[in-house]
């Protein structure tokens, strides 16, 4: 019995469209997954190491852009004034991450500049800088900073993220075999709170072929959660309780000197400001 020639056609169509379709899935195919959606800061925090797993597309190599709260950030610049180091100038950034890691599975130099460019994975942190801002607060006017006096303080910042472990790249941190991948993102005892947000490119012939996400929230409980409940809830209070801790210190330290004083036969000296 002959087939319609329509009925052929469409048939041999829809064969080719399922093929396509089938190739076009398994070239997408990627799965990730981590230990644990959630990093609850405790008073006995030390960091903490989240594991990820998953499956790529056989013979690509695998990214994960692990990226934190975007924060204002102060900075201070120290000087020296009359043989003492004191603060000279004070900016304030916009824009930056809190938390920047980026884990791979080869490297950083074997991507082409639209992949860079397409998932913000460059092995410098230039894309960061180049969305900030640094302004300088002088007498309530904020000026902002450009050029190479920018530059020296978000690389600054960025030195300062890195030995604190909330910035890095870290080449073949992730392995992989027979197309699937583990890795595992240290998070240091200072991480900020909030969403982490996780990209994971596959990369074959330097080309994305594959993506997905996921997410880490990290957040305060038991004796720090309370307190971070009270500083945003009697923040007046609070403020005044800070206050009172202070000077009660500086009493203490005031006693401890005059004692130290009185001992080595001493007397107080006084100084008066106006």
């Amino acid at each position: 019995m002959l087939f319609p020639k329509r009925v052929l056609i469409l048939t041999i169509l829809l064969f080719f469209m399922s093929l396509t379709f089938s190739a076009a899935s398994a070239g997408e195919e990627l799965s990730f997954t981590t230990d644990r959606p959630r990093v609850e800061v405790g008073v006995d925090f030390n960091g903490a190491a989240v594991k990820f797993a998953g499956r790529a597309p056989e013979g690509s190599q695998v990214y994960v852009k692990a990226t934190g709260p975007v924060r204002p950030v102060n900075l201070s610049k120290q000087g020296k004034k009359n043989f003492l180091w004191l603060t000279v100038e004070s900016v304030g950034v916009e824009g930056m991450p809190a938390f920047f890691k980026v884990l791979s599975s080869n490297g950083f130099n074997h991507l082409p500049p639209d992949v860079r460019e397409a998932t913000g994975i460059t092995g410098t942190y230039d894309l960061l800088m180049k969305n900030a801002r640094v302004a300088v607060r002088n007498e309530e006017v904020k000026q902002e900073l450009v050029g190479r006096d920018a530059s020296a303080y978000l690389n600054a910042l960025i030195s300062v993220n890195e030995r604190e472990g909330l910035y890095g790249y870290v080449e073949k941190g992730i392995k992989v075999h027979n197309g699937e991948f583990a890795g595992t993102l240290y998070l240091p005892a200072n991480v900020p709170y909030g969403c982490i947000n996780l990209k994971v490119y596959a990369v074959k012939d330097g080309v994305i072929v594959a993506r997905d996400s996921g997410r880490i929230d990290i957040g305060p409980v038991g004796l720090i959660r309370l307190a971070d409940q009270a500083a945003e809830k009697y923040s007046p209070l609070y403020g005044a309780a800070s206050i009172g801790v202070a000077l009660a210190a500086g009493f203490a330290v005031a006693q401890l000197f005059k004692k130290l004083n009185g001992l080595l036969g001493r007397q107080d000296s006084f100084t008066a400001g106006h």
